[in-house]
Protein backbone atom coordinates (compact mmCIF):
# COMPACT_ATOMS: atom_id res chain seq x y z
CA UNK A 1 0.00 0.00 0.00
CA UNK A 2 2.86 2.73 1.02
CA UNK A 3 4.74 1.79 -2.23
CA UNK A 4 1.32 2.24 -4.31
CA UNK A 5 0.33 5.36 -2.90
CA UNK A 6 4.08 6.56 -2.90
CA UNK A 7 4.83 5.88 -6.97
CA UNK A 8 1.27 5.84 -8.22
CA UNK A 9 -0.55 7.93 -5.86
CA UNK A 10 -3.04 5.71 -6.05
CA UNK A 11 -4.52 2.69 -3.59
CA UNK A 12 -5.29 0.16 -6.29
CA UNK A 13 -1.81 -2.15 -5.21
CA UNK A 14 -2.91 -4.80 -8.28
CA UNK A 15 -3.20 -1.98 -10.84
CA UNK A 16 -0.05 -1.11 -9.81
CA UNK A 17 2.09 -4.70 -9.14
CA UNK A 18 0.66 -5.02 -13.34
CA UNK A 19 1.98 -1.93 -14.24
CA UNK A 20 5.64 -2.95 -12.65
CA UNK A 21 8.16 -5.52 -13.96
CA UNK A 22 9.51 -7.46 -11.33
CA UNK A 23 13.19 -6.21 -11.48
CA UNK A 24 11.31 -2.82 -10.83
CA UNK A 25 9.62 -4.02 -7.99
CA UNK A 26 12.37 -5.47 -6.48
CA UNK A 27 14.70 -2.04 -7.14
CA UNK A 28 11.37 -0.42 -5.42
CA UNK A 29 12.26 -3.35 -2.24
CA UNK A 30 15.82 -2.19 -2.56
CA UNK A 31 15.41 1.73 -1.93
CA UNK A 32 12.61 1.27 0.44
CA UNK A 33 15.33 -0.49 2.82
CA UNK A 34 17.55 2.16 2.64
CA UNK A 35 15.55 4.70 2.14
CA UNK A 36 11.83 4.09 4.04
CA UNK A 37 9.11 5.26 1.73
CA UNK A 38 6.05 6.52 3.83
CA UNK A 39 5.96 7.41 7.39
CA UNK A 40 8.22 4.25 8.31
CA UNK A 41 11.41 6.29 8.54
CA UNK A 42 9.58 8.55 11.15
CA UNK A 43 8.75 5.40 12.99
CA UNK A 44 12.86 4.49 13.05
CA UNK A 45 14.00 7.97 14.13
CA UNK A 46 11.09 7.30 16.80
CA UNK A 47 12.07 3.62 17.86
CA UNK A 48 15.61 4.94 17.87
CA UNK A 49 14.49 7.31 19.89
CA UNK A 50 12.94 4.89 22.43
CA UNK A 51 16.07 2.97 22.91
CA UNK A 52 17.96 6.63 23.61
CA UNK A 53 15.25 6.82 26.66
CA UNK A 54 15.31 3.52 27.52
CA UNK A 55 18.95 3.13 27.49
CA UNK A 56 19.51 5.98 29.80
CA UNK A 57 16.63 4.63 31.87
CA UNK A 58 18.32 1.41 32.12
CA UNK A 59 15.46 -0.18 31.24
CA UNK A 60 15.58 -4.08 29.63
CA UNK A 61 13.13 -6.60 28.65
CA UNK A 62 11.49 -9.67 30.22
CA UNK A 63 15.08 -11.14 29.76
CA UNK A 64 17.25 -8.91 30.81
CA UNK A 65 17.97 -7.10 27.17
CA UNK A 66 18.35 -4.34 26.24
CA UNK A 67 15.86 -2.59 24.27
CA UNK A 68 16.24 -2.35 20.77
CA UNK A 69 14.50 -0.53 17.96
CA UNK A 70 12.56 -4.20 17.56
CA UNK A 71 10.87 -3.34 20.98
CA UNK A 72 9.07 -0.21 19.42
CA UNK A 73 8.29 -1.50 15.92
CA UNK A 74 6.74 -4.72 14.60
CA UNK A 75 8.06 -5.07 11.17
CA UNK A 76 11.44 -5.34 13.16
CA UNK A 77 12.94 -8.38 13.83
CA UNK A 78 15.12 -8.99 17.18
CA UNK A 79 18.91 -9.51 15.55
CA UNK A 80 20.30 -12.87 15.67
CA UNK A 81 24.07 -11.54 17.03
CA UNK A 82 23.82 -9.61 19.93
CA UNK A 83 24.43 -6.22 19.23
CA UNK A 84 25.96 -4.08 21.68
CA UNK A 85 23.50 -2.31 24.09
CA UNK A 86 23.51 1.80 24.84
CA UNK A 87 24.82 0.64 28.14
CA UNK A 88 27.90 -1.16 26.40
CA UNK A 89 27.69 1.71 23.71
CA UNK A 90 27.85 4.41 26.50
CA UNK A 91 30.58 3.04 28.07
CA UNK A 92 32.44 2.71 24.98
CA UNK A 93 32.26 6.44 24.26
CA UNK A 94 33.39 7.04 27.52
CA UNK A 95 36.26 5.07 27.75
CA UNK A 96 37.21 6.95 24.15
CA UNK A 97 36.66 10.40 25.45
CA UNK A 98 38.86 9.43 28.84
CA UNK A 99 41.63 8.32 26.11
CA UNK A 100 41.09 11.84 24.13
CA UNK A 101 41.65 13.92 27.11
CA UNK A 102 43.77 12.00 29.29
Amino acid sequence: MRLAAYVAHTTDVDEMLEAMTPQQFAEWQAFDSLEPIGDRGTHDILAMIGCLISGYMQATDERGDDIGPYHFTHWREKPKKHNAGARQLSAMLQTMGARKSG
